[in-house]
């Protein structure tokens, strides 16, 4: 009884004593770091039944996904000059980049490679040098540095305990809210739900699904070898790599975010593809598509550019505006594959278009339809395929959905603005109108 007591709460009372007592001798042991620095406003959301997780599990999970426990041991010299050299390295390229060409931005389709650049400027390697010797001196082997810990021994505990737990899946919530403690019964649960759905999913067999993804491969190898004319030596190289490196496990992988905001509390599906067949070419559709999607008329940045708008209008005194904003239901999930490729298909292909940016629009227009009709996901033991909408998680989710909705606002909704409308513009899914 003891131990379990200790295991969920981090200590065992004297019963001979009160609990002000006993709260005395608490506080007592705990070390002034600890009490001083304890947050206040942790974002942890437990859906179990109660007494799955250690009571304090909260103080752990609460510190959000993005807490990155202090390593036991300090950073070597080693390690720290190792990290410096990577960095050196990174620089020396960058700057031999703006010296070509200041304006140039270098693609992220790329493989690493091994080649040594070239000494940056004197002045620049000189700054560099300073630097190495600094910080050989704070990584030098003489000297003992204290890692100071940024958990408390008992909430270490609480971590190896958590992470044995085989019988609760730690979620992300939606809209940043923090991690979802939920029954690993109820998380199977809420993803069948979703893919049972046999008007958007359908349920393959391990043979099924890997005669599919071996054509998948094919498909992707005669894209490569049709359009090499006119894709960069980078590009090509980069999608026949991963295309090599992703041979064992193909498929990208299921998760649910919890809409802890809705009520009742819904799921919300998202697909990891980063180590999928079709990852790569996504990729390098996403980087062709993100040019044209921001061109488009109702797009805009992020929040900043949203008020640079707003404070750039002009309305007339004494005329009667109304504010209105909306939300696209399911965005993703409701995108029909084959409409939407028929309109990004001859949108790409309109003159005005193509003379404003450059990109290979067949080529394009032809890797889109094999990334739109070839999302493979496990969840568990199972694997499915999408048949509808584009699964939220995807390299090339955003562009796609962005434009296609677009096209719809430019046809549809735009050709009011200055009679009906004075101001429209959409983030995603969420739109906001004058």
């Amino acid at each position: 009884m003891e131990r379990i007591v200790k295991e969920r709460h981090g200590y065992f009372p004297d019963l001979s004593l009160s609990v002000r007592q006993n709260a005395q001798i608490i506080l007592g042991k705990m070390s002034s770091w600890e009490y001083f620095n304890s947050p206040t406003k942790l974002a942890f959301h437990d859906l179990t039944d109660g007494d799955e997780l250690p009571v304090a599990a909260h103080t752990v999970l609460g510190l959000s996904n993005k807490f990155v426990p202090v390593p036991k041991a300090p950073t070597t010299r080693k390690a720290a000059m190792e990290s410096f050299e990577q960095f050196q390295r990174n620089l020396s390229w960058k700057v031999l980049y703006a010296q070509v060409d200041p304006d140039f931005v270098k693609s992220k389709l790329y493989l690493k490679s091994n080649r040594i650049p070239p000494l940056p400027p004197f002045r620049i390697d000189k700054r560099l040098c300073k630097a190495e010797v600094e910080i050989r001196k704070l990584f030098s082997n003489s000297i003992k540095h204290a890692v100071r810990d940024n958990l408390s021994p008992y909430q270490r505990k609480l971590l190896k305990l958590l992470r044995r737990l085989s019988s609760v899946v730690i979620a992300l919530a939606d809209k940043n809210l923090g991690p979802v403690a939920v029954s690993l019964e109820r998380y199977i649960r809420n993803g069948l739900q979703h893919l049972q759905d046999s008007s958007t999913y359908v349920i393959l067999s391990e043979a099924e699904a890997l005669e599919e993804d071996l054509q998948l491969r094919k498909d992707i190898e005669a894209w490569l070898s049709q359009w090499r004319e006119v894709l960069t030596y980078e590009h090509w190289a980069y999608i026949r790599s991963k295309l090599g490196e992703t041979a064992d496990e193909p498929f990208g992988y299921f998760y649910l975010m919890y809409k802890l905001h809705k009520s009742p509390i819904k799921t919300r599906p998202v697909c990891s593809d980063c180590a999928s067949t079709p990852h790569a070419l996504g990729q390098w559709v996403n980087e062709m598509l993100q040019p044209i999607a921001q061109s488009q008329p109702a797009y805009f940045k992020d929040s900043y550019a949203l008020k640079k708008l707003l404070d750039g209008i002009t309305l007339t005194k004494g005329k009667r505006y109304g504010l209105c904003t909306f939300d696209a239901i399911s965005m993703y999930t409701n995108i029909e594959p084959k409409d939407c490729l028929a309109r990004l298909s001859e949108y790409l292909l309109r003159p005005e278009i193509l003379n404003k940016l450059s990109y290979p629009a067949q080529a394009l227009i032809e890797a889109i339809a094999i990334v739109l009709g070839n999302n493979r996901m496990n969840f568990g033991d199972i694997t499915v395929r999408q048949l509808i909408g584009i699964a939220m998680g995807m390299a090339a989710a955003p562009p796609i959905a962005n434009m296609y909705v677009g096209i719809y606002e430019i046809e549809h909704i735009l050709k009011f603005l200055d009679d009906f409308l004075v101001f429209y513009k959409r983030f995603i899914d969420d739109g906001f109108l004058i």
